[in-house]
């Protein structure tokens, strides 16, 4: 029944079409706030009683702009389009409900009616809303995860269908979300590219319903990403793939990881094999000078031994003695450096005066060699702020290192010279060279570029790098360069200017 019996038409279909309605109907006056019919759904979805919503006015019902709505009644006229709108009602409760609303002006016994009809979408809504934050956290997830989602149709083209968190772990933009599977191919890293593609189409050939496949994505010198993608293949009934449905998994990390610790493993084997062979050079320096101290006392403990005797035999014991003492020190450098215990004391000092007492110190061993340094000094008033101790070390060093891989007689040159904001010290022999590959090696500790060489010459593969160790906290570097076995080798020392 309607809410004014008074305005019906008897045996009018209009009025029956009106009544059974299952959703909510209305008619009302464009002149006035108040509803001249209504049907029994438009009372139940809100919640009133027939006689209640008999006095209630189109303000009492709408939740959202009122006064819009009523303005709008007052410019309607029969024969315009109806208008279609979502709005919210308030029901007997308080509470809010959604509807979509039909709204036009008709002509009812020669007057103009408004002619409202609303449908109740609320638990749409609600499902709508329930949905939108799902996808909201799996946004989320997928975003904290950098996980991809990706779906394929299988029967013709490989049509995409890709999700935001796809679309910005590949860095593209919204429109590649539906792109051709081609351009997946041609995103792939040029030395994946063919093998990768090759994995998809196996496994899309085939009968397997799980996919995997691992590959880098960017061209030579981008950035490159490592995708591990992961899915599964939907077939019909003969066995034909008809869908792929996945996930990309940026797996970049992980191998960065993995490579750091292969190349970890790879060092620690590589220290573990320059601790067999320092061990082994070590025994060998050790035995040389006690085998000559053992041969020397054996020689005194004679009873025919001659007056002469007790002299030479004291210059061999003093002399292993000191090889001795010197391969204890630098043990312990090395114990000094490894447990960061080595302190600076640091002065302004004249660097010209640490070059001269290094070569000084050394000269003994040069002239035993029949080696003759040459010096040059282009910036004799240069000075550092440092420790003359550890810098005398460091020439002594790299001096020894010069003579050691040089043949007696051979040419070692040191220069000292200036560039801007920095003193600069060279050490050059033209000896046996270094490897191109073994620059830098020789800076690490327990090195043996030649471990033959090595051996017959005496070192234990400490030298230089305590030098670079001293260097390094100075502040400076240092740097070797040859041209190769044979060709001889250059040190470069740089300390800051004081």
């Amino acid at each position: 029944m309607s809410g004014d019996s008074s305005e019906r038409s008897p045996g009018s279909a209009f009025w029956a079409l009106f009544d059974a309605l299952p959703v909510g109907a209305v008619l009302f006056d464009l002149d006035r706030d108040g509803f001249s019919a209504f049907n029994d759904a438009a009372c139940a979805q809100l919640g009133y009683s027939r006689e209640d919503f008999a006095g209630l006015t189109l303000t009492d019902i709408v939740a959202d702009d009122a006064a819009r709505h009523l303005a709008n009644r007052r410019t309607m006229r029969p024969g315009a389009p109806p208008v279609r709108f979502a709005t919210r009602q308030r029901a007997r409760d308080g509470s809010l409900r959604h509807v979509d609303v039909t709204l036009q002006c008709i002509e009812l016994d020669g007057r103009p009616k408004g002619y409202a009809v609303w449908y109740d979408v609320t638990d749409r809504e609600a499902a709508a809303r329930r949905l939108r934050e799902r996808e909201a956290e799996l946004a989320r997830v997928q975003r904290i995860g950098r996980l991809g989602g990706f779906e394929i149709d299988l029967r013709g083209g490989f049509a995409n269908r890709r999700s935001p968190e796809y679309l910005r772990l590949h860095g593209l933009p919204a429109e590649a979300a539906h792109e051709p599977h081609e351009n997946w191919v041609r995103r792939l890293h040029p030395e994946d590219r063919g093998r990768a593609e090759q994995v998809f189409l196996d496994a899309v050939a085939g009968g397997a319903v799980e996919y995997a496949n691992e590959y880098r994505v960017g061209d030579v010198g981008d950035e490159v990403r490592w995708i591990r993608a992961l899915a599964e293949i939907e077939r019909d009934a003969d066995g034909r793939a008809v869908r792929m449905v996945g996930a990309h998994l940026d797996v970049t990390d992980l191998k960065l990881a993995e490579a750091a610790l292969a190349e970890q493993a790879a060092r620690l084997i590589e220290v573990d094999r320059r601790k067999d062979e320092f061990l082994a050079v070590l025994s060998h320096e050790l035995r040389n000078p006690l085998a000559a101290l053992t041969n020397a006392l054996a020689l005194l403990a004679r009873p025919e031994a001659g007056a002469g005797a007790p002299a030479a035999m004291l210059q061999i014991a003093q002399r292993q003695v000191r090889q001795l003492t010197r391969l204890v020190d630098d043990l312990l450098e090395v114990s000094r450096v490894n447990a960061g215990k080595i302190v600076l004391r640091r002065e302004p000092l004249p660097l010209a005066d640490v070059v001269r007492e290094a070569m000084d110190s050394m000269a003994g061993a040069f002239r035993a060699r029949g080696q003759t340094p040459t010096l040059s000094l282009e910036a004799p008033a240069l000075r550092v702020d440092a420790d003359r101790a550890r810098m005398v070390q460091v020439l002594e060093n790299l001096l020894g290192n010069a003579s050691k891989y040089s043949d007696d007689g051979g040419a070692l040159r040191v220069r000292m010279r200036e560039e801007p904001g920095w003193a600069v010290l060279e050490v050059e022999d033209d000896g046996a060279g270094i490897p191109p590959d073994a620059l830098e090696a020789v800076f690490e500790l327990f090195a043996q570029v030649d471990s033959a060489r090595d051996r017959s010459r005496g070192g234990l593969g400490i030298g230089l790098a305590l030098v670079r160790t001293l260097v390094d906290l100075h502040g400076g570097s240092v740097s070797a360069h040859s041209e190769g076995p044979g060709r001889g080798a250059r040190f470069t020392v740089r300390l800051p200017t004081a």
